[in-house]
């Protein structure tokens, strides 16, 4: 599935996948992964992963709330986002480029 915004801005979905792709300017900008990504991302961190758990793999966040959505972890060396859901699992990872919002 694919959402244009303006010009400059798409979104292309793979939903079932759990993964969604962030253009700007026809160039990848955000790669976003959700609850349905069942694969392994680097050091080893499962989207069924729990805080405790990334924390164990990734080392203590940063913490940030971005103006368009609350992300409850960033971590900059990795340039991520995480947000948690209510039983403390991951439910959405942003790993972006760069973070000019």
């Amino acid at each position: 599935m694919e959402d244009r915004y303006g010009d400059d801005l798409l979104y292309r979905r793979y939903l079932t996948d759990g993964l969604e792709f962030e253009f700007r300017n026809k160039k990848l900008t955000s790669i976003y992964f959700t609850a349905n990504y069942e694969g392994v991302l680097f050091n080893k961190v499962k989207m069924t992963d729990n805080k405790e758990l990334v924390m164990k793999k990734l080392g203590k966040p940063e913490e940030f709330r971005a103006p368009r959505y609350v992300y409850d972890w960033y971590y900059s060396e990795f340039n991520i986002y995480i947000a948690f859901g209510t039983a403390n699992r991951i439910i959405d990872l942003q790993l972006s480029k760069d973070f000019k919002y």
